[in-house]
């Protein structure tokens, strides 16, 4: 027997997620930004758009980078 799993939300445009992060970047919330990166890109990954989560990561990895952030909350 098997259950279908309910039908996710539809994930917003790659690039709408990557604003929002530079927002939260530039705002100076550091930290923020980085678990927002965490969550959004393993939404992404949860339904299989691991090339979309690839430029998530990636655009947070140069952002924070320019803005001199090399330390890792993990």
């Amino acid at each position: 027997m098997s259950r279908e799993r309910p039908r996710r939300a539809v994930l917003p445009p790659v690039q709408e997620n990557i604003e929002k992060l530079e927002k939260v970047i530039n705002d100076g919330n550091f930290y923020g930004a980085q678990q927002m990166y965490k969550s959004i890109s393993a939404r992404y990954v949860a339904v299989q758009r691991f090339s979309e989560a690839l430029d998530i990561l990636h655009s947070g990895a140069c952002i924070q980078l320019k803005n001199n952030q090399v330390f890792s909350y993990l």
